[in-house]
């Protein structure tokens, strides 16, 4: 059997024991950025159902939740390593969206230990700061390489039921819908009720459609 292209990539890399960090939540109005490690064993993963795994492995944004909740487990069964960091919204304030987002991948790749013989971080050009391991960014490396696809997944799947949550903790925000995104649900909630302390001030948008912004939200 072929391997899938995005594993085809990290096999490509000639290594074995590599490890992927990708973030999710980023562009939200409100709730935490999350961000997640795996560090993948490529050799003791070459057959059975740790290869039917990396098969499967994609963008966490192409799969449906239910796809995206079954690979999560599997990847949480069959890693060498998983971490997983979340900064909050109050947070994100303090220290600015960009310093809380790097933050949030160094910390994850950190939390993986030092095994890795090559770690992948999804993004930019940006690197991370002075104290991160060595790594290499691959621009929309959640499509490209599986292993960053796998953090891409545990990091999705653990942030909506985050959100989920505070969707019973705050009802008539819609967070257990839109997770915290910009939509047109959400803003009106916005404009109706005010916002949350798990909103994020620094947000351009919630200080415009925020009918109010309490010391406590």
């Amino acid at each position: 059997m072929s391997d899938s292209a995005l594993l085809a990539h990290d096999r490509a890399r000639g290594v074995r024991l590599i490890a992927g960090v990708d973030e999710v939540g980023r562009a939200c109005w409100a709730g935490p950025i999350m961000a997640a490690g795996v560090l993948f064993d490529l050799e003791q993963l070459a057959s059975g159902p740790g290869r039917d795994l990396l098969e499967e492995l994609d963008d966490s944004k192409r799969l449906s939740p239910g796809k995206r909740a079954r690979l999560a487990q599997g990847v949480l069964a069959h890693a060498d390593a998983v971490s997983l960091v979340s900064i909050p919204a109050n947070q994100i304030d303090r220290i600015g969206l960009d310093p809380a987002n790097l933050a949030c991948l160094e910390g994850a790749l950190r939390a993986l230990g030092e095994r890795a013989e090559l770690r992948l971080v999804d993004g930019g050009s940006v690197p991370l700061g002075p104290g991160a391991p060595v790594h290499e960014r691959i621009v929309r490396g959640d499509g490209t390489s599986a292993t960053i696809a796998a953090a891409s997944i545990v990091a999705k799947v653990a942030r909506d039921r985050h959100m989920t949550c505070l969707g019973e903790r705050y009802p008539g925000y819609g967070f257990d819908r839109h997770k915290g995104y910009g939509t047109k649900e959400h803003k009106s909630a916005l404009a109706k009720l005010g916002a949350t302390p798990e909103h994020r001030r620094s947000s351009r948008a919630v200080l415009r459609y925020a009918a109010r912004l309490g010391s406590d939200g």
